[in-house]
């Protein structure tokens, strides 16, 4: 038998950044600010599939 559960608890292992490691992360991955929500991503379409009709009303 396996006791090698993900789903139970163990230890919870806290990790600390420097100061200069926390600055060289900043640099490594800035953040951009936007104007607005990206809207230009889309779900890919499957090909040779015909969307769902709707019933009812």
């Amino acid at each position: 038998m396996n006791t090698n559960n993900s789903k139970d608890p163990g230890k919870v292992v806290t990790w600390k950044m420097t100061e200069e490691e926390r600055l060289q992360y900043i640099r490594k991955h800035p953040i951009i600010p936007m104007d607005r929500h990206r809207g230009s991503w889309k779900w890919p379409k499957k090909q040779g599939v015909k969307p769902l009709e709707r019933s009812g009303s």
